[in-house]
């Protein structure tokens, strides 16, 4: 486990990631995570492609063209291993994580909702790299972090640590207002139960050059690059 983020993992966890009973998977139409997930394991990396109505549906966008996926999978040993070190760190899939611990006839307690610090921005960067929008728009003039999410725990706890760190930012409760339904693979959730919150780009600056060094996607690390480098004189939020 040496310099190993696990933090950062477990944030991705928390976002993309599933535990099953058997095993931890990761897949991603951003595969550079993917990729290094299956280095750091000498776990085989598949890359795969949907059937168009399926993909479709998968979206919720007819439209939506089809992406190639990469795919990993931490069975057996690999996947305690994993398990037991994101295991501190995992906010939302902590039931499902313990789930298969226990499958493995593994019962160990682990800390929740302790971290210092340095473990949130690590955390917080996974997690916003799975589930975050990291918008430089130059034409419509926004500039912005937002993260969504449907856990009313996770969202305080990052919420309460933004403020601690004096990160202004806006906390919308969505409960109450009428949304479209989603179908994803093994869930129905509605948009109106989805909290957000916004941090406009010169707020998220400090946050993004502490996020930025532990980035692995190439795209949502530009658009950070992007709104850190952007000139603060007529931003917009």
């Amino acid at each position: 486990s040496q310099k190993v983020c696990w933090p950062y993992w477990a944030g991705w966890a928390d976002g993309d990631g599933n535990f099953t009973k058997r095993y931890y998977i990761l897949r991603l139409t951003d595969h550079e995570p993917v990729i290094k997930l299956g280095e750091m394991f000498l776990a085989n990396v598949i890359l795969m492609q949907d059937e168009e109505k399926y993909y479709q549906k998968r979206t919720g966008n007819p439209n939506a063209k089809i992406k190639i996926r990469a795919r990993v999978q931490l069975s057996g040993e690999r996947g305690v291993y994993f398990s037991e070190h994101v295991a501190p760190y995992v906010i939302d899939k902590s039931n499902h994580l313990y789930r298969l611990l226990k499958n493995k006839k593994i019962h160990k307690k682990f800390s929740y909702l302790e971290f210092n610090e340095e473990e949130f921005i690590q955390w917080l960067t996974g997690f916003c790299e799975a589930e975050g929008y990291f918008q430089y728009n130059k034409i419509i003039g926004r500039y912005c972090l937002q993260i969504p999410n449907t856990n009313l725990t996770l969202m305080r706890y990052i919420s309460g640590w933004l403020n601690k760190l004096k990160i202004t930012h806006g906390y919308y409760a969505n409960r109450d207002r009428e949304g479209p339904t989603f179908e994803g693979l093994n869930q129905v959730y509605d948009a109106k139960d989805s909290d957000l919150i916004h941090i406009s780009g010169q707020n998220s600056i400090p946050l993004l050059k502490r996020m930025i060094p532990y980035m692995m996607i190439r795209r949502k690390k530009q658009a950070s690059f992007n709104i850190v480098n952007h000139p603060s004189r007529g931003r917009k939020n």
